[in-house]
């Protein structure tokens, strides 16, 4: 490996990197941005749904019925204070509690103020275990699936789009053993599949994203039971959530820090693979190092998705 030839790509990657952080920096206060974000996510939810439609009938589960439950006991609650807290507990049941049928106030207060648990169940007219057996009703046995985790996706910020100003795409993950979907310069990941992992990375806190995965699962909850009727207030406040939640903005950052510091030691398979998936741009050098390391096939793959597309 040339190792001139290595920064070169890197360096492109991380200039890249730079001038996206920079278009993001003012994400929080943004509207437009914060539109264009929500828009993108909601359409990457969109596939998501139809695999959960698919999902049902395998393995016999009802999740439109599911979210159902979920909002309307969402429904029960008053102020946006207590309607966050609700789906920060929902998100805890979902996906930390083992065994739907033992789940009452005693394991959910070893996470969550006790006091603020027995508002929230006098509240929902239910107990625990109530509202627990309820959720397992619906999910029986099965392990929860990912509900907009992003586990299938990428989404991306393009510093150029088809009117040449910036904005957010979604791409799905492709499956490398028969295909690949590479990205063009200027084409940067801002989330992926390790987006509810990100506090791993000692930058952000575990708790702030657990609440960002909470209002992550009540926007896609509602998404899901809208079919193009008229919108609900609650679906309109579920992606005002998500829009004016301060982590997301920090998880841009650390998504696309932690690409750029996993890509410098990665071996010629591992990069190969993320050039594959998207995961960073088609630089002509880093091409060429592909190329020199014997992966001519997948660079004239590359090189005419690149250029079909422009």
């Amino acid at each position: 490996m040339k190792k001139t030839k290595e920064l070169e790509f890197l360096k492109k990657f991380r200039d890249e990197i730079k001038v996206v952080t920079e278009r993001l920096e003012d994400f929080d206060n943004c509207e437009v941005l914060q539109d264009d974000f929500i828009s993108t996510l909601i359409f990457a939810f969109g596939d998501s749904e139809q695999y959960l439609y698919e999902l049902q009938y395998e393995i016999d589960v009802d999740f439109k019925e599911l979210f159902k439950f979920l909002l309307e006991n969402n429904n029960k609650l008053k102020s946006k204070k207590d309607i966050e807290f609700y789906w920060m507990v929902v998100q805890f049941i979902l996906y930390k509690v083992i065994n739907l049928t033992n789940c009452d106030i005693d394991k959910l207060s070893s996470k969550f103020d006790f006091s603020k648990l027995n508002h929230l169940f006098g509240s929902l007219g239910m107990s625990v275990d109530e509202f627990s057996s309820g959720i397992h009703s619906f999910l029986k046995d099965y392990q929860t699936p990912g509900f907009g985790d992003l586990s299938n996706y990428q989404i991306f910020y393009s510093l150029k789009d088809n009117n040449g100003d910036g904005a957010f795409t979604c791409c799905e993950n492709p499956d490398l053993t028969n295909e690949s979907l590479v990205s063009d310069l200027g084409e940067i990941v801002v989330l992926d599949h390790e987006l509810f992992n990100l506090s791993e990375y000692k930058n952000i806190s575990e708790y702030d994203i657990e609440v960002l995965h909470s209002k992550f699962l009540r926007l896609f909850a509602n998404n899901y039971l809208y079919v193009g009727g008229e919108v609900s207030a609650e679906f309109l406040e579920a992606k005002e959530s998500v829009k004016k939640d301060k982590t997301l903005h920090k998880c841009f950052v650390e998504t696309m820090n932690k690409n750029l510091f996993n890509l410098s030691s990665y071996s010629i398979g591992e990069l190969l693979e993320a050039c594959a998936r998207g995961s960073i741009p088609t630089y002509s050098d880093l091409l060429e190092y592909l190329e020199e390391a014997g992966e001519g096939a997948f660079v004239e793959e590359a090189k005419y998705q690149i250029e079909s597309r422009r």
